[in-house]
């Protein structure tokens, strides 16, 4: 039984987008890469999916967070991620959606799950055991479509997604109370040709909470003292060559490069001034994606999707 439904979503661009719902990935017919690509395979970071999660019904009430004094509008996050989706389709990729999962909350920052680098992907360990379930269906969907799937081989290691930058000329990993030493030196296995940089992270949950790479070479740094301590030791410790764009405030520093496309929070949302000084440092489109409702719940722009890319 086919269990993939094919819809049809008019963007606000006016491009007519395919969506894959995914109801179960037993189905998806598996799709063989060409080739395992070298770190360089995406210097232009072109992608041609995007695989998302449903916001749960559990999302609002029991999604782990850091602070808890903002309620959650349900029905706005669903309305913002569907926003979401419709502003990565306009980037020119298509959207792969799992289901919901009510067990668990947290599942819509699919980010967290893997990092995947042309054909190859280095299934995590998420630190919250809670959250481990989450990685299996994420696996079996990037296997369904021909990618190279590798589990961290070190029973002690913990990764999280959100603590990995991929920059085209390394990996920059946060080693952070989500992700330690152990599953920095599994994840350099899995890409043994990369260079794979350990950054410190403390007095925030991730290194892309405060650090995202918006263009090629430039890196987009929040304003707070865990960022500026984190810049510093991008400055130092980073073996490749970047801009550094630094902010006033955390929020704004999180966005996604997609297709020669940015995607960022409003001004509404990051302030006026932040989001003129990160619109006027790019060279690129840029697209305004509200989001303050999974901001609640510690979630970034990123968190919501991963960014693959598939030969067919």
């Amino acid at each position: 039984m086919c269990c993939v439904r094919q819809s049809f979503i008019l963007g606000a661009a006016g491009i007519l987008n395919r969506t894959f719902r995914i109801t179960s990935v037993a189905s998806l017919s598996t799709l063989r890469p060409t080739q395992v690509q070298s770190f360089s395979a995406l210097p232009d970071f072109k992608f041609t999916h995007a695989i998302t999660r449903a916001v749960p019904q559990s999302f609002a009430r029991c999604a782990v967070r850091m602070d808890t004094s903002h309620e959650i509008c349900l029905s706005n996050a669903v309305h913002q991620l569907q926003h979401y989706i419709e502003s990565l389709q306009r980037c020119g990729v298509e959207i792969i959606t799992l289901p919901a999962n009510e067990e668990a909350p947290d599942s819509v920052f699919i980010e967290d799950t893997a990092l995947v680098i042309g054909q190859r992907a280095c299934l995590t360990r998420p630190a919250l055991t809670s959250r481990r379930g989450e990685v299996p269906p994420v696996r079996d969907v990037l296997e369904k479509f021909g990618i190279e799937t590798t589990e961290l081989d070190d029973p002690s290691a913990l990764l999280d997604g959100g603590d990995i930058i991929y920059t085209g000329q390394e990996i920059l990993v946060g080693s952070s109370s989500r992700t330690n030493r152990a599953g920095i030196e599994s994840l350099q296995r899995t890409f043994p040709e990369i260079p794979v940089t350990s950054i410190p992270i403390h007095g925030t949950l991730h290194l892309k909470s405060v650090a995202t790479l918006a263009e090629a070479d430039l890196l987009v740094i929040g304003g707070s003292s865990a960022a500026q301590s984190i810049l510093q030791a991008l400055k130092s410790r980073a073996q490749g060559q970047y801009r550094f764009l630094q902010l006033n405030g955390d929020v704004a520093s999180n966005v996604i490069n997609v297709n020669k496309n940015v995607l960022l929070k409003p001004a509404e949302e990051i302030g006026a001034s932040d989001f003129k000084k990160l619109t006027e440092a790019l060279s690129v489109p840029w697209i305004e994606v509200p989001f303050s409702e999974f901001y609640k719940a510690d979630g970034c722009l990123s968190c919501c999707s991963l960014l693959i890319q598939i030969n067919y």
